[in-house]
């Protein structure tokens, strides 16, 4: 992993990490106004030891498919704004403590 996709990696967690830690509501509701910002990292983005960490809140956060309208020509609900409709808030907060602690080990790696 170069320096460069560290960092980024490192910034876009910490703004997640922010906006969950800070904002009303359930964390359900927090982790899909943060959806964008989730969706731009993947697993490529970690190194070797965090990847199964990150693997978790992907299959957690696209566990069910996209939704879409009666004949199939307009999506109505993404993937992961469907399984969050469907996830139970203690789910969620397990899967923002997952990334609050794949975001504390990059930064301790990064002293």
């Amino acid at each position: 992993m170069n320096r460069l996709a560290f960092f980024r990696t490192k910034e876009i967690l910490s703004t997640i990490i922010k906006y969950l830690a800070t904002a009303k509501g359930d964390m359900r509701e927090r982790l899909k106004i943060m959806s964008v910002e989730i969706s731009l990292l993947s697993k490529e983005d970690f190194p070797d030891n965090l990847k199964t960490k990150w693997e978790f809140v992907e299959k957690k956060l696209y566990k069910y498919p996209p939704v879409y309208n009666w004949n199939f020509t307009r999506q109505t609900m993404g993937s992961m704004e469907h399984s969050l409709s469907r996830m139970q808030n203690r789910t969620a907060c397990k899967i923002a403590l997952n990334i609050y602690d794949l975001y504390e080990i990059l930064n301790h790696e990064c002293k």
